[in-house]
């Protein structure tokens, strides 16, 4: 599927029906990548997974894309769709969008799911974006990542106000991709606690986090 938006051509997936969620890829990645969960996911939920403006199959008008320019693409698209507030998946660089989207449209924010990412963030404005941040949470790291160590996820984790932490084992950078079965479990697990209430025997906060195994 292809919307314009920006003056520019967005490629995306767009699968089933109900509370919308928005899988957002790395660099220089696409959104091929989160295809086992568009299949694990798409009987429940409304699974979008757009290419980021300059990666797959979506246009660009200037390279390297300035990080607002990520941020109003979604918006427009997400407006186009008529999506309302989103769960938020995005994976290391498309983290990184999410929290910028966070920060500039809170009111389409339902949740956010941040994979790979490391809690050395580059600036004192996205620090203050993550610990203001006041939608449900879920860090994933795998326990194999040569880029992100798990202090630096457990780090990441401890600024977000009310997180919680899980570690895939047997999972490199590419978590959602290495172990795919594992890394949908840890989601839906996730999911379900934020509609019939907190599990504690599948989840932990951030102060005891639960390494998978």
């Amino acid at each position: 599927m292809r919307a314009t938006v920006n003056g520019i051509q967005i490629a995306y997936t767009d699968e089933g029906q109900g509370l919308p969620i928005l899988l957002l890829h790395d660099f220089p990645l696409n959104r091929g990548t989160w295809s086992n969960q568009v299949d694990a996911f798409k009987t429940r939920f409304r699974v979008i997974a757009p290419d980021l403006r300059g990666h797959g199959e979506s246009e660009s008008s200037v390279l390297p894309v300035p990080m607002n320019h990520f941020v109003e693409d979604l918006h427009a698209l997400l407006e186009h769709l008529v999506t309302g507030p989103v769960i938020l998946a995005g994976h290391a660089m498309g983290g990184l969008v999410g929290l910028a989207f966070a920060s500039a449209f809170p009111r389409f924010l339902r949740g956010l799911v941040l994979v790979g990412m490391t809690g050395g963030l580059e600036s004192h404005e996205l620090e203050r974006v993550v610990t203001n941040i006041r939608v449900p949470t879920l860090v994933i790291a795998g326990s194999d990542d040569p880029l992100v160590p798990p202090a630096e996820a457990e780090a990441l984790a401890r600024l977000i106000p009310g997180s919680q932490l899980n570690f895939i084992a047997k999972a490199g950078h590419l978590v959602a991709v290495d172990q795919a079965a594992a890394f949908n479990e840890v989601v839906r697990n996730w999911l379900a606690w934020g509609s019939n209430g907190l599990r504690q025997n599948l989840m932990r906060t951030v102060d005891a986090p639960l390494r998978q195994s």
